[in-house]
């Protein structure tokens, strides 16, 4: 996903809350919509803009993320 370890740790720090994996899919989703908010709006200024558009970005994002956490699940070590 997007936010890295040390971003929700320093929520998590701040808040007093223990961040877990519902709280990031909620912010990936509420960032996900603010970003579909704002080219919705700019489509008024970009006729050509697609609402669409960074989603791709996104998508590509993630799954490179899922990827990697993937492959530190089957190669990775658990001395944490």
């Amino acid at each position: 996903m997007f936010f890295p370890v040390e971003f929700l740790t320093e929520i998590s720090d701040q808040t007093g809350w223990q961040i877990g994996w519902r709280h990031v899919i909620w912010l990936e989703a509420i960032l996900v919509s603010l970003t579909v908010g704002t080219m919705v709006a700019l489509k008024y200024y970009f006729h050509e803009s697609h609402w669409f558009e960074p989603l791709g970005g996104i998508s590509v994002v993630a799954l490179m993320r899922g990827i990697m956490w993937f492959i530190n699940q089957l190669f990775g070590s658990d001395d944490e």
